[in-house]
């Protein structure tokens, strides 16, 4: 225990007692401000968890919205085409109407760039829209299996063939997904066959009406779309997102660039995160797999995962399930060092008051020491001072004290001053013994420093010794990544067994010149070093009497470089003299051309010899001064001029406009301005003249008095004056227009109209006088006339539609009621003799059609109505007639037609029935519901009815035949006294009794008392 506590004793007498009084003070100070530190720093971390959980969160949903918008595009597109097809617009035996109808799509939709068509003949078309034009794939039954790629111009008609190869569109991955689905669904991820792109296709299967499968169609949609929009998203600063399939297969991510390139010639094959170099993605699959095995598992996860680097990443995980199929995870991780800037700050703070606080313990601390410590002071001074003054510092003089405790002190220091000299002393004669040994150790190293001076003064890289016989007896290199083989491995071998025998004689025939006659060769060879052929270049000298000196330098860098100089600049000349756009090289020091293609002297309209070292200026190029000033200005500010437009004169003196840009290139270590140019002389014309023409018709459309529109192929009006604005009841054009998303699903009561006048401006581009059923602003409804124009590009492509619209609610109105006033009995309401004879025409014609449709006609007539008439009145009888045509309408299906013929004679039309029997129970409902009082006055009226019944069959051929037998049994009915029903038997020529009732030909009457 003593042997413990002494070294603490004596490390605790190190401390002075002014420290000692102080520390204390600093203890507690560092006590409270850790407490805060510790503090400040857990709330840190709960703010950075809720920061990094709502940047994930709003980056799964960014992509979620993304992905469903990546998702239901194609699938419009293909559904419209369906439809198309379905409706007979479009025929998918017709190829060249297929090719035509794929070009508009993919010229007009940025989201579809590649449109196909394959059947089960192994037919094929595709249309695809490159950066500069568009591209035909055609299979036919002449052609098949081979597939010609065309070139299409701006019509989509094909032009020139670029190439054949050998497809079958029944093989390929998106064809055999459709084939095995119902609707519309997605291939999996496999590699494009055009070129090894990894890509997803949208299919919709098409069958004919048994179901067989005819066809199918897709779009092809590149991934390289969704690594685009991950690398454009803002997850902090340097999060990362990556979008997987279930089995793990990488769809998209933000690092694209971390996965491995295909090279050419390579089968390409699907990859996963463990194929990237990037250690968060890494570290997040190792997690999650060890977490849930697999990541069908995974449906939400959110954790803080540490990679191999010690980095700690904050990761969401997020599963998209798509109505079609699609069932991805999307995974974001977030550098925990990118949300903790907050939290540095808090604990920089922190530190900052715990610095102050100690400070001022410090200061008062010592201030209330130092009258305590002086007594000391002054001897511990002089102790110091003996211990860094020297020798000479020992003869000090010790202050002593009237204190005890520093008078033994005193004594003590004294004593050991008087030790100090004698070691000192002792210390001086071992010092010059060991100077001269030192001066004898340096003497030999020199001398061997001076040898291997002489050695390295030689070597640029490596260094080889050879005999007069060609063997290697010393390697020596001053380049650690020198690709030369093990020394040991070389000595004592012959230079010609690792060269070869050409260059092998050549070095040999200069190792014997050096030997022999002092002579130094500079040569070049090759070493096949690793299973690679290297270049070397050296220099031979002699080193001695039996030994020459070999110093070699790898080269092979160097020849690779000159040889991929050599070969870009024959590209950049090849481009340069092909270019379309006029390229001249100036030179910026004289101002003078250095080199101009083609374009350019076509445009400017000087000859070669005429323009290369002349200027702009000497040529009278510029049409402004400062055209040349305004472009190196920004050349000196941006580096970098892009699209500037200047006016530019021909030699002929005609203007023309161009689209400038400019580039610093160095070219033979001279400064130079590469120009390139785009002429938009006839596109800046065009422009003038369409604005001339729409403020012309812009004041034409503003004073206009009937409604005029704009809409856009998608349903979006993008122009409508004040009438139309007014006549839906808004109150300006762009309150309508930002209220109206999509004319047809919004403004049509009948969504079918609106798909109807579609379809015909589809076929005939015009539509005119159509008539439509509108919802106006306040949700009421009106009657317009429309007339639609389609308008048209130059290449045949819709822009968008126009035309007018007139209110004709007023003249509707007045034809509705003309024709319910045509066809209906004004006293009842009921149809009149016109209608129920149109009805049962048709029902004639079904029953011929169709032999097991049956029908049957009433034939009613009330029993003693004139009576009614005549002792009450007519406005009595014309009552009675309402309540009994209300009732004969509850006694029936809303199917059947109820109608007036005129007087108290009333008809029935039954129409598709099933059985005799259902007439029988009709006629018994109308005879018991005409029975029942009509309140008439103060009155209580009964009556009956009389019913002739007449069953349809083939051999009625008009509405008068079955008629005439209706009312035949109806007067049959009545002489049998009244108040019953008789169904008329063709084959008999009579009216049976019950008793004679037989199958569905009998003749049934019952009696009503």
């Amino acid at each position: 225990m003593m042997a413990i506590a002494n070294p603490f004793k004596l490390r605790l007498r190190k401390l002075s007692l002014q420290q000692a009084l102080v520390a204390p003070f600093l203890l507690q100070i560092i006590l409270a401000t850790g407490f805060a530190g510790a503090l400040a720093l857990y709330n840190g971390q709960r703010a950075v968890r809720s920061l990094a959980l709502d940047l994930s969160s709003e980056a799964t949903t960014n992509i979620e919205n993304h992905l469903i918008d990546f998702a239901d595009q194609p699938h419009t597109f293909l559904q419209i085409t369906q439809a198309a097809i379905a409706t007979g617009q479009l025929d998918i035996s017709n190829f060249e109407a297929l090719q035509r109808y794929f070009y508009r799509v993919v010229r007009l939709e940025d989201s579809v760039r590649t449109m196909y068509y394959g059947d089960e003949t192994g037919q094929f078309v595709l249309v695809t829209q490159n950066e500069d034009d568009a591209l035909s794939y055609r299979i036919t039954s002449e052609t098949a299996p081979t597939r010609e790629i065309y070139q299409l111009d701006d019509n989509g008609e094909r032009q020139t063939l670029l190439r054949t190869d050998i497809y079958d569109p029944r093989m390929r991955p998106w064809y055999e997904s459709a084939r095995a689905s119902n609707g519309p669904t997605w291939s999996p991820i496999y590699y494009f066959a055009a070129q090894p792109v990894r890509g997803v296709t949208p299919t919709i299967p098409i069958r004919d009406s048994s179901g067989r499968l005819e066809g199918v169609l897709a779009v092809d949609i590149t991934l390289s779309q969704l690594n685009d929009f991950l690398t454009e998203l803002q997850i902090g600063e340097r999060g990362e997102a990556i979008i997987l399939e279930r089995s793990g297969s990488v769809v998209a991510s933000s690092q694209a660039d971390t996965f491995p390139q295909i090279a050419e010639g390579e089968t390409p094959t699907p990859f996963s995160i463990s194929d990237s170099s990037d250690s968060c993605m890494q570290a997040v699959e190792d997690h999650l797999l060890n977490e849930f095995g697999s990541y069908a598992a995974i449906d939400t996860f959110q954790g803080l995962i540490r990679d191999s680097g010690g980095e700690s990443y904050y990761v969401q995980v997020d599963s998209m399930k798509g109505d079609l199929g699609l069932d991805w995870l999307m995974i974001v991780a977030i550098p925990s060092s990118d949300l903790t800037g907050a939290l540095g700050r808090s604990i920089r703070d922190t530190l900052a008051l715990f610095l102050v606080a100690l400070v001022l313990a410090i200061v008062f601390g010592n201030a209330t020491a130092r009258w305590m410590a002086r007594p000391i002071h002054e001897l511990s001074s002089v102790a110091r001072k003996m211990a860094v003054g020297g020798p000479n510092a020992l003869d000090l003089a010790v202050p002593h004290s009237a204190i005890a405790e520093l008078e033994i002190l005193s004594t003590s220091v004294e004593g050991l001053a008087t030790q100090l000299r004698g070691t000192i002393d002792r210390l001086a004669t071992t010092n010059v013994e060991l100077e001269h040994r030192v001066q004898q150790r340096t003497a030999t190293l020199e001398a061997a420093e001076r040898h291997m001076r002489v050695v390295f003064s030689a070597m640029t890289e490596v260094i080889l010794m050879f005999d007069r016989d060609g063997r290697y007896t010393h390697i020596t290199s001053s380049d650690p990544s020198s690709p030369i083989s093990p020394p040991e491995e070389l000595l004592r071998i012959h230079l010609q067994h690792l060269i070869g025998d050409d260059d092998g004689d050549r070095c040999l025939a200069a190792i014997q010149a050096a030997i022999d006659r002092d002579e130094t060769t500079d040569l070049e060879y090759e070493l096949e070093i690793d299973g690679q052929q290297r270049c070397f270049s050296g220099r031979i000298s002699p080193a001695g009497a039996t030994t020459a000196l070999l110093v070699a330098r790898d080269t092979t860098e160097h020849k690779h470089a000159e040889i991929a100089l050599r070969q870009s600049e024959e590209k950049f000349a090849a481009a340069f003299k092909s270019s379309s756009s006029p390229v001249a090289i100036v030179a910026v020091r004289s101002s003078k051309f250095l080199e101009v293609n083609d374009s350019f002297l076509s445009i400017c309209g000087f000859e070669r010899e005429a323009a290369i070292g002349r200027t702009a200026k000497e040529l009278g190029l510029w049409h402004r001064d400062l055209t040349r000033r305004e472009i190196f200005r920004r050349l000196k500010t941006d580096g970098v001029v892009r699209n500037l437009e200047v006016e530019f004169k021909q030699r002929s003196g005609d203007t023309r406009t161009l689209l400038l840009s400019a580039n610093l290139i160095e070219l033979s270590g001279e400064l130079c301005v590469l120009y390139v140019g785009n002429d938009i002389t006839e596109r800046q014309q065009t422009q003038d003249a369409l604005q001339q023409a729409e403020a012309k018709y812009r004041s034409i459309f503003e004073q206009a008095l009937e409604g005029i529109f704009q809409v856009a192929p998608e349903g979006q009006p993008i122009g409508v004056n004040p009438a139309l604005a007014a006549m839906y009841g808004y109150d300006s054009p762009e309150q309508m227009m930002a209220s109206v998303e999509n004319v047809h699903q919004q403004l049509y009561v009948d969504t079918l109209q609106s798909q109807q006048l579609l379809q015909q401006l589809a076929t005939d581009f015009a539509v005119e006088a159509y008539e439509s059923e509108v919802r106006h602003r306040d949700g009421n409804t009106f009657w317009v006339s429309e007339n639609w124009r389609a308008v048209l590009d130059s290449s045949g492509q819709l822009l968008y539609y126009v035309g007018t619209v007139e209110d004709i609610t007023t003249r509707k109105v007045m034809e509705q009621e003309l024709r319910f006033h045509a066809f209906h009995d004004p006293l009842t309401g009921l149809p009149n003799r016109s209608l129920f004879n149109d009805r049962l025409g048709r029902a004639i014609e079904r029953s011929k059609r169709r032999l097991s449709e049956q029908y049957a006609v009433l034939f009613l007539d009330l029993d003693r109505f004139k009576s009614v008439n005549d002792t009450l009145g007519h406005a009595a009888g014309d009552r009675l007639l309402r309540t009994i045509a209300q009732r004969l309408q509850q006694c029936v299906r809303s199917g059947d037609t109820v109608s007036r013929l005129g007087g108290d004679e009333f008809t029935i039309l039954l129409d598709d029935l099933d059985a005799t029997v259902s007439i029988q129970q009709t006629a018994e409902r109308i005879l018991t519901a005409a029975m029942e009082p009509v309140a008439i006055g103060d009155r209580q009226l009964s009556t009956s009815t009389s019913i002739g019944i007449a069953i349809g069959n083939p051999r009625y051929n008009s509405p008068a035949e079955i008629l005439r037998d209706a009312d035949a049994a109806m007067y049959a009915a009545k002489t049998g006294g009244r108040n019953r029903y008789e169904i008329f038997d063709r084959t008999k020529h009579r009216f049976a009794r019950p008793q004679d009732r037989v199958a569905h030909s009998a003749i049934t009457h019952q009696q009503f008392h």
